[in-house]
């Protein structure tokens, strides 16, 4: 589904019949924001939809605040409905991920503050994102209001999501660990491949992620960020009923091309990328919510810093960005920023990463893998990167050797399913810790930077 440029048209008509009007409502975290803005603006520059979003305040995030001021500074004729979030009890979720628990608010609110919201604003359809629909498609329903649910990652997530509840039940109730989920008509997804929250049954994230997967039934259609020819299995599995039985029509509505929007940024990472040669550098992000722990990142700088290789490395103390107080250098080591100086970037600052991975001084994107299975020996509590510097090092040796450059596109699933990749001209590649782990190339020069940390 394309997107235009903005619009700003007073006509409230299409051929004499009023205009549409869709609410869209989204969760928290950029992984869910980005797409729904995407969809707002396809739907009003495209479709000849008025189009209102739903915006839950405050946002968890300094880059959700900022992409929402541009998106309705860029398109004024998307409306904009103010949600203020109840207070609750945050001690009732000790040690959560803020994104999880702002989900949880979020759905606190709406089951009493949505109702009359949306009675004002006399939409003619709601579309709600998956973290929110258990409570939502009920209001929808008492409001005689149509209601699609959005889920906003891979139909195969998606699949995983509406079959898990039917898991869930056939293995004894929500009691017992999760282990490998045969999701019918689509694959199998190992015990390892499964969200890390999920190993959990009283973990908050996976009580939401079971309701709204039983809620799915009661919606009137599902909609999904993915296309046929990219998951064919996956999406037919869900549109003919093998998944699970009784869900309404499906909708794969991706790609959902970018908003012709200026997001605004505060980092000076563009000026340096367009001074370093073709393919030379190596894109270090795990992503807008992981923040690594700091021997971690003391790993990750000795890897950077022994491969020898030019990169921009985004950091992130924190899971939310509002938080980062802390000094870059206090995060990467003590003296690191100097002796890379020239030959790497490091930025606490929010990216544009489709920008990045299209610029041709990007030669490898290096991501997060995860592997942790519960009470596993091999694996910490953070996960296992005891080994990340020399995956580094190897990936990059891999990549440069080879004349690796990413395509336009990359997989970062929003729930979990994210791998380190090195995406060639003409094929994907995927390296786990465990692929390079007997490879000794430029090991010497890592055993000699290590000593630095």
């Amino acid at each position: 589904m394309s997107s235009a440029a903005p619009t700003n048209s007073g006509d409230r008509t299409t051929r004499g019949r009023p205009r549409p009007h869709v609410v869209l409502l989204p969760s928290a975290g950029m992984g869910h924001l980005v797409p729904f803005t995407r969809l707002a603006t396809a739907l009003c520059s495209g479709h000849g939809c008025d189009v209102s979003i739903v915006t839950a305040l405050p946002t968890v995030s300094s880059a959700e605040a900022r992409h929402l001021a541009a998106l309705f500074a860029a398109f004024p004729t998307v409306g904009r409905l103010a949600l203020h979030l109840s207070a609750f009890d945050l001690p009732e979720f000790p040690g959560a991920d803020p994104f999880y628990v702002r989900y949880e608010a979020i759905r606190r609110s709406a089951a009493h503050l949505l109702a009359p919201l949306l009675a004002g604003a006399s939409p003619s359809a709601l579309v709600a994102d998956i973290a929110v629909a258990s409570v939502v498609i009920p209001v929808a329903k008492e409001l005689r209001l149509p209601c699609y649910v959005f889920f906003t990652a891979s139909a195969t997530m998606f699949a995983l999501l509406a079959y898990l509840p039917t898991y869930v039940d056939a293995n004894g109730g929500g009691g017992h660990a999760i282990g490998d989920v045969d999701v019918p008509g689509v694959c199998r997804v190992p015990m390892s491949s499964v969200p890390q929250a999920l190993h959990d049954p009283d973990d908050i994230f996976t009580r939401q992620f079971i309701t709204n997967g039983r809620s799915l039934a009661g919606a009137d259609g599902l909609l999904v960020n993915a296309f046929d020819a990219l998951e064919p299995e996956a999406v037919a599995a869900l549109r003919q009923g093998t998944v699970v039985a009784g869900l309404p029509p499906v909708f794969a509505v991706g790609p959902l091309s970018p908003a012709s929007f200026p997001a605004k940024d505060s980092g000076n990472y563009f000026p340096w990328l367009d001074a370093q040669p073709e393919r030379s550098v190596v894109y270090v992000s795990f992503g807008s919510r992981k923040a690594l722990p700091r021997n971690q990142l003391s790993e990750l700088a000795a890897g950077l810093e022994a491969s020898g290789r030019r990169f921009l490395w985004v950091v992130k103390g924190t899971a939310v960005d509002r938080d980062d107080a802390g000094e870059l250098s206090d995060l990467v080591g003590e003296g690191f920023l100097q002796r890379v100086h020239g030959r790497g970037l490091v930025t606490m600052a929010w990216v544009r990463q489709e920008e990045i991975l299209k610029h041709p001084a990007v030669g490898l994107f290096v991501q997060n893998y995860y592997t942790q299975v519960p009470n596993s020996s091999s694996t910490t509590q953070d996960g296992d990167l005891t080994v990340l510097p020399r995956v580094i090092t190897t990936l990059m040796h891999h990549a440069m050797v080879r004349g690796g450059k990413f395509d336009d596109t990359t997989t970062e699933d929003a729930f979990g399913f994210q791998d380190s990749m090195v995406t060639t001209t003409n094929r994907t590649q995927e390296y786990s810790a465990h692929d390079v782990i007997g490879e000794e190339e430029k090991m010497d020069e890592y055993e000699e930077v290590q000593n630095k940390y």
